[in-house]
């Protein structure tokens, strides 16, 4: 299995073409207490046309879980960048259409912005230019402070407890209780078991309060704007705020059934469509 060393750790990606490969790259990027195992309805479908890159980032999936206190500034935005942009340098890329979800559409809107050369397109889903409003009086469509203190709280003394309803509320096609759990959503939930309530905790208190609104016009890549009609967590409402004030071509699409996660299970044919021709149109 591959992985590669980031500042003394070790991160799990996945690559589904040799280096010497002359497809464009397509690289997607996963969000908080995911891994790359959440894009498998897109790898499969992407892979023929494309080089194919995943990564694990740090504290998820297969990479190593340092806690906290040891990983420091690693488990921050920055931190998270960086070890994109290394495992793209490792692999000798010097551009990509970058997917991010959640977590991963910041990582990927950062890069667009401060390394623009590497970044030909960006696709953004449960996308928004902050998670956690500054105040209860902030009125952007983002969790308030004393919701995600509550949060904050539970994943740190009730995380078996809190992480399997908190990652089924991700997928709006399944009801928590229902006796049949898709394969998909379990990995998702088996995902966030794995990675435990210390270092997903630990992750969210300094990504959670990140606000990037007051720079978001400094991205100028091309951008599409995937979003779900049922997303609570990061709201159309986000969603169009991106569209309105990146600083690049961008469009916006709705799926009005889906919730935060609009690329898996009975979505995940219309999001491979939908990226499909937003790529088609930049070549």
């Amino acid at each position: 299995m591959p992985f590669f060393v980031f500042k003394s750790y070790q991160l799990f990606y996945t690559d589904s073409s040799p280096s010497s490969s002359t497809l464009p790259v397509l690289a997607f990027i996963p969000g908080w207490t995911a891994s790359g195992k959440i894009f498998a309805s897109q790898i499969t479908y992407f892979t023929p046309h494309y080089r194919v890159l995943t990564l694990d980032i740090l504290g998820h999936g297969q990479s190593d879980r340092p806690a906290p206190s040891e990983a420091s500034d690693l488990y921050t935005h920055t931190g998270f960048q960086d070890s994109l942009i290394a495992l793209l340098q490792h692999l000798n890329v010097k551009t990509a259409s970058l997917v991010g979800w959640s977590l991963g559409s910041q990582i990927a809107m950062l890069i667009a912005r401060r390394r623009p050369e590497l970044v030909s397109n960006l696709v953004l889903t449960g996308a928004s230019p902050l998670f956690i409003r500054p105040d209860d009086t902030d009125t952007f469509p983002a969790l308030s402070k004393s919701a995600a203190d509550g949060l904050l709280t539970a994943l740190d003394t009730s995380w078996e407890e809190t992480y399997p309803g908190m990652v089924y509320s991700f997928f709006a096609e399944y009801t928590a209780g229902d006796e049949t759990v898709p394969g998909y959503i379990q990995a998702a939930v088996d995902d966030a078991r794995d990675m435990g309530g210390e270092v997903a905790g630990g992750i969210m208190a300094r990504i959670g309060p990140a606000d990037f609104r007051s720079w978001a016009g400094e991205i100028k890549t091309r951008t599409l704007i995937i979003a779900g009609g049922e997303d609570h967590l990061t709201p159309p409402a986000a969603g169009e705020w991106l569209r309105a004030h990146l600083g690049g071509k961008t469009e916006m699409i709705v799926y009005e059934e889906a919730g935060h996660t609009t690329f898996a299970g009975p979505f995940a044919p219309k999001f491979n469509s939908d990226v499909t021709a937003f790529l088609q149109q930049s070549t």
